[in-house]
């Protein structure tokens, strides 16, 4: 049974290679993908400051902790593509800032009640400057995002949660800013069972970017769910965009579930509907589990230091699917 479990997978990405059209290296959501999205009640740790920073988790072994990301392959893509990063051959200092981006990933800082984190050079689909080329990072420092979350732990069962987005948008030859936020809460009455609220607040510029990615809008409010009959198992349930403050908001059902088949590898799967375009949207993923919930305390220290999520993103399309790779790894110091 196990061997079956992970020839599905392999079969799945093997399949998923020849139809892809984008490999995303450079994003840190590829576990929350790879669950259809149904992420807006589920606690972990940097995907989470998008779906809803209330549910951001970065409890360490110490009740202070700074922490550093580091992104080896976005490390190793920057030097590879050192000519391609940009359209323009002028940097300001906003575009060194996503230069350090690709190699430092986050700064992360945890208390018992606050929690916050700075995310850099998050990678926005639909790049002008993409070749479409897996473990590429042409054009990034022309599409990109930053973000800074805040997670407050008002009481054991409740915490709220702030983002703030600076997003860069190439127009033209020059590279514009835009701001944009988003907030939100979550509740835990009991051990298995968490319901998740956030409200989005983005710039124009960026928002049809959000909706091709994570299907978020503008002005939008969604609303999620999360259920652990089991300790090994998450049933995630989301739905998106139930405000329809603007036109862009599409009333979608995300659905998602995650298993911890072993101690080390949890296995993920997903789906919802496209209600705007009326595309079907298959996900499925793997990635190394939260080893300080299963390992030893020794273990936990070291193993849950390195950070590896995988996810894929199938669109049922006319002629043929569609295919788009998300990976996550990052070593946390």
């Amino acid at each position: 049974m196990k061997l079956y479990r992970h020839s599905v997978f392999l079969l799945l990405f093997l399949s998923g290679l020849g139809y892809s059209e984008d490999f995303i290296t450079s994003a840190l959501h590829a576990r929350p993908v790879a669950m259809g999205g149904a992420f807006t009640a589920m606690e972990a740790g940097l995907e989470n400051t998008l779906f809803n920073p209330a549910c951001m988790s970065l409890t360490s072994q110490l009740d202070n902790s700074l922490n550093v990301y580091i992104n080896p392959i976005g490390a190793a893509s920057a030097i590879l593509h050192r000519t391609e990063l940009s359209t323009r051959t002028a940097w300001d200092a906003k575009d060194w800032l996503s230069v350090v981006g690709l190699f430092v990933r986050s700064l992360s800082f945890a208390r018992p009640v606050l929690q916050a984190a700075v995310i850099l050079s998050e990678e926005l689909p639909a790049n002008p400057g993409r070749s479409g080329q897996a473990v590429a990072a042409e054009g990034i420092l022309d599409w990109n995002y930053h973000s800074a979350a805040f997670r407050i732990t008002l009481a054991k069962q409740v915490s709220i949660g702030f983002t703030g987005y600076c997003f860069n948008l190439i127009d033209g030859m020059e590279v514009r800013r835009h701001v944009g936020s988003s907030y939100g809460i979550l509740m835990r009455p009991s051990e298995t069972f968490s319901a998740g609220l956030s409200y989005f607040n983005l710039p124009d510029k960026a928002d049809s970017l959000m909706l091709l990615q994570h299907r978020i809008s503008n002005k939008s409010i969604n609303l999620g769910f999360v259920y652990r009959p089991i300790r090994k198992l998450n049933l995630a349930l989301d739905f998106r965009n139930v405000s329809e403050e603007d036109n862009n908001s599409t009333n979608e059902v995300h659905a998602g579930v995650e298993f911890y088949a072993t101690h080390f590898i949890a296995l993920r799967a997903g789906y919802f509907r496209q209600n705007n375009e009326k595309i079907d949207t298959f996900s499925a993923g793997c990635g190394l589990s939260d080893f300080r919930t299963f390992a030893s305390q020794r273990e936990r220290f070291v193993l849950s230091n390195i950070i590896v999520n995988y996810g894929v993103v199938a669109e049922k399309q006319v002629d043929k699917p569609s295919f788009i790779h998300y990976l996550t790894f990052l070593l946390r110091f």
